[in-house]
């Protein structure tokens, strides 16, 4: 046998223990399920992505990159109006995983996570996200908002609210760029991060609120405010700042400790 066959020999051999190697540290699982009510999605670390259907079913992926093999399982669990979805890890296990999940517009969407994080984009529905340490990322959608995060960061543009809302995150940055006037009350708030509220050039009207502790968070409004008053949030000392802007209804409250609180036109 030539030089050049045996090394065409030994990095074909290589290749496919490589690709095996890929075969047994990959997995993935799709099932299909008729339209619910809702669909909630609870996961360690594992990401979940949402999508819209293009029919009135609902497709849940679960992909996952694990080692040892078979130590993180999917299981669902469906009812008439809900569908569940978890990962099941046995054992101790590294590497990754995530849920892709198609729902048809107006699904209730529930997620709660870790260290996980969410997105969804192109969508009407009812969401409400919970992670730890997990960014956010919300595009372009429509409907009822409840997004909470620890330590992870909230990106939410193209927002139309539909319902009272929250976006809030402890010590990370949520940002909320509005895609119209909101007609109902939201709430932004960051502990020790930034809480930006964006209208993006569309009317600024309601009742609007500020909150801070003095000498260690700030506020950054364009317009002046018709009130200012001290309280206590427990044994810490708060300065809240108001002003109303063309009608008294909705309340915006944009709230922070240490950090910065943000309207901007």
């Amino acid at each position: 046998m030539s030089k050049s066959v045996k090394i065409i020999v030994i990095f074909t051999a290589a290749l496919l223990i490589m690709l095996a190697a890929v075969q047994v540290y990959g997995d993935e699982v799709t099932k299909k399920f008729e339209a619910k009510k809702r669909v909630t999605v609870n996961t360690v670390s594992g990401d979940c992505i949402v999508e819209k259907s293009e029919t009135n079913e609902i497709t849940a992926t679960f992909i996952q990159h694990t080692r040892p093999d078979g130590a993180m399982k999917p299981k669902f669990t469906e009812s008439s109006s809900v569908l569940e979805l978890e990962e099941i890890i046995r054992g101790s296990s590294s590497g990754d995983s995530r849920w892709i999940v198609r729902v048809p517009e107006g699904t209730k969407i529930e997620f709660t996570t870790a260290s996980g994080s969410f997105s969804v984009e192109d969508m009407t529905g009812d969401f409400k996200v919970n992670t730890a340490s997990g960014n956010i990322d919300i595009t372009n959608c429509s409907g009822v908002f409840d997004i909470n995060t620890a330590s992870g960061d909230i990106d939410a543009s193209g927002i139309t609210i539909e319902d009272d809302a929250v976006f809030g995150t402890a010590s990370g940055t949520v940002r909320v760029d509005l895609a119209e006037t909101p007609e109902y009350d939201i709430r932004v708030g960051s502990a020790s991060g930034k809480a930006i509220l964006m209208y993006n050039g569309h009317e600024i009207k309601g009742n609007f609120e500020f909150s801070y502790r003095p000498g260690k968070g700030h506020i950054e409004c364009p317009y002046d405010f018709d009130d200012e008053e001290e309280y206590y949030n427990g044994d810490q000392v708060y300065i809240r700042k108001s002003f109303v802007r063309g009608s008294d209804v909705p309340f915006v409250h944009i709230g922070t400790a240490s950090g910065r609180a943000v309207l901007k036109k």
